[in-house]
């Protein structure tokens, strides 16, 4: 009689935390709007996401499905990405997922900073000057921004 191993749903939100707290990122981008009628000329997003090789896309595919939101790039070099950079995603998807399925790593602490980003722009803070430097300084605090070589 040959043994036969259960299947094993490697998808379960554990696994997911654990894939995103090495591979994934939570971040902050600043960017120039123009031709947008913005009074401080910058548009603040939040995003979401992790890159992985092409071979993975199975996976990647299974990780957009199970938070039903963002998109999936395909990069020449063989890399896919999952990301998501709508803020009412983020807010409502992504942060009660891993408020749930918490991080034990440093995505932890880029969490906190980002539920705090979140509190100020539900407050419109990132429509002005001294909200976007506020957002800026915590920005540089998350992991993603402090080892950029």
């Amino acid at each position: 009689m040959l043994f036969t191993a259960p299947e094993v749903d490697m998808l379960n939100p554990y696994y997911i935390t654990g894939l995103i707290e090495g591979e994934g990122y939570l971040g902050i981008s600043i960017s120039q709007a123009h031709g947008r009628n913005l009074k401080v000329g910058v548009q603040v997003s939040l995003n979401f996401g992790i890159s992985m090789n092409i071979r993975e896309l199975g996976l990647i595919k299974e990780i957009k499905d199970y938070f039903d939101c963002g998109t999936l790039e395909l990069q020449k070099n063989g890399i896919v990405s999952y990301r998501v950079r709508s803020f009412d995603d983020v807010r409502n998807k992504i942060v009660p997922f891993f408020d749930k399925y918490k991080f034990h790593g440093g995505k932890a602490e880029d969490l906190k900073i980002l539920k705090i980003i979140i509190e100020l722009m539900d407050k419109k803070e990132h429509l002005t000057v001294e909200g976007v430097e506020a957002i800026k300084q915590l920005r540089d605090k998350m992991h993603i921004y402090k080892y950029t070589y």
